[in-house]
């Protein structure tokens, strides 16, 4: 028998797709009998929610349509749609009088958070979970809950649950020469709004900035110096010869719907490898066709009045990075050979790395089973393979070697939130 457990699912981590399933959980909840409601609880390290705050530009644009949104995908009837967002906000027809159904990044967030207040009562902010671990029976062995250690203002406390469900993003990753201390002026562009303010503080200030990396966040933060601060010089250090404008064509978007997914995960493990290779450039390392075009545009601009602000380096690597008093100075290596580069501030804009081996999951490690690269295996329903008995973990945006790339793509929360909610009601207690 199924031990009683304080949650039938407990959330790791509140970012988008986590608060798409709570979208969903919410909606069950409000149409199902009240045996068949689901008791969740999400915890979140941060004080409230985020979405990448400093990246949130100007100018900065989703890269996905309006309809992929927290909700529409999974039932497009949902009060959680961006659309039912800007209805109740008074905003609708004056979004579809813009003429771009691209969203800004900062609209977008705008609606996130507003969700997100929405199914507050789930969400336990400040709190970091350290460690599942298996509920074991004393007679058959069999893990038949979880419980979650967590970390929050008021120390340590468990809780139990039938069900994890962890959507903890990924880390972000410097070139492998460079160190980032905190608050120091070589950073992640997952910093850069905050860290930027704090070294280079005056608006009209002759700053110097490298920027490192070719894909959408650097090419926003390129545009945005340039834009917002006259006196900026940028550096942009690219390992590519050229920018490259993302490939959004409907025959490769069909690649990232939900009955692809069906056909990749049932391919043997090198077809899904030769897969995500070949789509590898759809998500990673290329820029929105409409961002290139505005800074084209911005760079001409300034040329005819004999100004040049933007310095692109191509098939250049930092071999180095080193803080020397207010600056920074960067080893490089390009196809002439080295040299350095002073500057006032690094931002490194060179991705996130998702990995399932740390410690929150060791607790499970007699019983689920991982790749040759030591990461967890999923089913196609997102579940933690190995774990064949009543508790279940599922993994949101870390299966991408076996369900696409795509996975960790903002397109796919809905869709993918509503197939871990079916999973969940039929397992609930009269599901």
């Amino acid at each position: 028998m199924t031990p009683p457990t304080d949650y039938d699912v407990v959330g790791v981590g509140f970012g988008p797709s986590n608060l798409s399933l709570a979208c969903a959980i919410q909606e069950w909840n409000e149409n199902a009998d009240s045996p068949r409601r689901l008791r969740a609880l999400f915890l979140e390290s941060g004080s409230r929610f985020g979405w990448y705050p400093d990246l949130l530009l100007p100018a900065a644009k989703c890269q996905v349509v309006y309809a992929k949104d927290l909700a529409t995908t999974r039932d497009p009837r949902s009060r959680f749609s961006f659309l039912n967002h800007l209805h109740l906000r008074g905003r609708l027809h004056e979004f579809f009088d813009v003429g771009d159904p691209v969203p800004t990044r900062q609209e977008f967030h705008s609606y996130f958070e507003w969700a997100a207040a929405e199914v507050a009562p789930m969400v336990s902010y400040g709190s970091r979970a350290l460690a599942v671990t298996p509920v074991r029976d004393a007679g058959t062995g069999r893990a038949d809950a979880l419980t979650v250690r967590v970390a929050d203002g008021s120390g340590e406390r468990t809780v139990s649950t039938r069900t994890v469900v962890a959507a903890i993003g990924g880390s972000p990753v410097l070139p492998p020469s460079v160190t980032a201390r905190p608050g120091g002026r070589v950073f992640h562009a997952g910093e850069f709004l905050s860290a930027f303010r704090r070294h280079c503080p005056d608006p009209g200030g002759a700053y110097t900035v490298a920027v490192v990396g070719s894909g959408q966040s650097a090419a926003d933060i390129v545009l945005y110096l340039l834009s917002e601060y006259p006196g900026v010089r940028v550096e942009w250090l690219t390992r590519s010869y050229a920018l490259r404008a993302v490939d959004a064509n409907p025959f490769v978007n069909a690649f990232f719907r939900p009955g692809t997914i069906d056909v990749f995960h049932a391919l043997p493990e090198d077809a899904r490898t030769r897969l995500n290779n070949e789509f590898y450039s759809t998500g990673y390392g290329i820029v929105d066709p409409g961002t290139l075009q505005e800074l084209h545009r911005f760079t001409y601009q300034e040329g005819l009045h004999g100004r040049s602000r933007l310095a692109q380096r191509p098939l250049t690597e930092v071999t180095s990075a080193a803080e020397e008093g207010g600056s920074v100075r960067l080893g490089l290596r390009d196809e002439d050979g080295t040299e350095s580069l002073a500057c006032d501030v690094a931002v490194m804009a060179t991705g996130y790395v998702r990995t399932t081996s740390g410690e929150l999951f060791a607790p499970l490690a007699d019983l689920v089973k991982r790749d040759d690269r030591g990461e967890l295996r999923l089913r196609r329903d997102y579940s933690v393979d190995g774990l064949d008995d009543a508790a279940q973990v599922y993994l949101q945006g870390f299966a991408a070697r076996s369900h696409g790339i795509g996975d960790e793509a903002l397109s796919n929360v809905a869709t993918r939130a509503g197939e871990i909610l079916r999973a969940l009601v039929a397992g609930a207690p009269g599901g």
